[in-house]
């Protein structure tokens, strides 16, 4: 029996490190990292912060390994390296120049072995949490504002598990090409209904809702996958555009308008921070230093300081200036413009879905949890059957049809 997850060697490097990257990011949100008064377990966090540096320098090791990059990726490497080391200077956190080495050394890793650990991870995290809070052995923190009764589920805020849990169907729909069983639908239905019913998670359980409608539909209407044909080249720039709606509504957000008014209390007064965060911010080219407090950060200071931005556009624009964010939506037009060129139009959803999430949520380029940045370097089948096609063309020239395809053959297996 063929084993589906035979791996090269170098890739090995590179699948490690984002098992370590996801598992020290997520754990550090949930109750194993905080003490009973609510602090830093300082000796967790040492230790997810070496994993995290340990996921590094594993991911420059897959790079030198590799060896077989074109002199323009390598330009391309360089000149986006230095963008970020500047951007580094200007907004005084290192955050996105470190995650930029985890989506380069993705390169030629096949799309979904990246997914098929990051399910594993998320998923047992996630389930292991959970399981930890209803049993009591990690606190099930319940938070009451006198609207909404949100359960934390061993997370250190109410949203963590639902966020997750959605950014796990979308890969899941992605590895399954968006064709999964109704069983399969009616069980991740469940478990999004009992999410919303614990957490109160509004905007990821109806969008989890209309993903999961939507891949039944799929399924049964091939009208789904013909209407992506006619605007696929919209869907290139539907980053943008996105982001551009989405940065305006907070800017042009007006209090004393009752349209604006209502909007934002549907929101949850997403669009009032989103405003005054512009007005005391602005925008910069390279970014700024920004200190963002969340629910979280106010509680453990014991003061009304939240000034948190949910939209990942204007968040990204704020803090790490406007050419960060037009890389972020250029990597995600070409992964669009990679997924209509293979005619892979669930992928095209996926992506939709995930930009339209990013309005009210901050994670577009969060890897431990919305893995689907690393598309942009990543293989797909695809794309490796196409370069295996050139390959066996070449061959068959030098060597003639018999080798060709013993040829192909080892090629193929060797990349399964």
């Amino acid at each position: 029996m063929k084993n589906n997850f035979c791996v090269k060697k170098e890739d090995i490097f590179f699948l490690i490190a984002i098992m370590l990257f996801m598992f020290s990011i997520i754990i550090e949100m949930t109750e194993f990292a905080v003490d009973r008064e609510g602090n830093d377990i300082q000796i967790i966090f040492t230790i997810t912060k070496l994993m995290r540096y340990m996921s590094y320098i594993l991911c420059v090791i897959k790079i030198v390994m590799k060896q077989k990059y074109s002199k323009g990726w390598y330009m391309l490497i360089v000149i986006v390296a230095s963008l970020l080391f500047v951007g580094v200077m200007a907004s005084e956190t290192k955050t996105m120049f470190l995650y930029f080495w985890l989506v380069a050394s993705a390169k030629g890793v096949q799309d979904k072995k990246i997914f098929k650990v990051s399910i594993f991870v998320q998923s047992f995290i996630l389930c292991f949490t959970i399981g930890c809070s209803q049993l009591g052995i990690v606190e099930d923190y319940i938070y009451d504002n006198g609207d909404r009764l949100r359960h934390f589920l061993g997370f250190t805020w109410a949203t963590t598990a639902p966020i997750l849990f959605f950014y796990i169907i979308l890969q899941y729909l992605y590895l399954k090409d968006m064709l999964i069983h109704s069983w399969e639908i009616v069980i991740l239905m469940i478990v999004n209904i009992w999410m919303f019913e614990m957490t109160n998670t509004r905007f990821a359980f109806l969008l989890a809702s209309a993903v999961l409608m939507f891949a039944f539909l799929y399924k049964h209407s091939p009208i789904c996958r013909m209407r992506l044909e006619r605007i696929k080249y919209l869907l290139v720039l539907a980053p943008e555009i996105i982001a551009a709606f989405s940065i305006w509504l907070h800017a042009a957000y007006d209090s004393e308008s009752p349209q604006w008014y209502q909007l934002n209390e549907l929101l949850s007064e997403r669009l009032d921070l989103g405003y005054q965060a512009i007005q005391e911010y602005g925008y910069t080219l390279l970014g700024q230093r920004i200190e963002w407090y969340g629910v979280t950060q106010s509680m453990k200071l014991g003061q009304d300081v939240y000034n948190y931005v949910d939209c990942a556009y204007l968040q990204i624009l704020l803090q790490y200036g406007f050419l960060f964010l037009l890389l972020v939506l250029v990597a995600y037009s070409v992964m669009m413009q990679k997924s209509i060129i293979e005619k892979r139009y669930s992928a095209c959803w996926i992506l939709l879905v995930i930009l339209v999430f990013a309005i009210t949520e901050p994670r577009l380029v969060n890897i431990a949890f919305n893995p689907f940045i690393l598309l942009v370097m990543a293989e797909t089948n695809q794309s490796m059957e196409e370069k295996v096609k050139r390959t066996m063309h070449r061959f068959n020239k030098m060597h003639g049809k018999e080798k060709t395809h013993q040829f192909s053959h080892m090629y193929l297996n060797r990349n399964v």
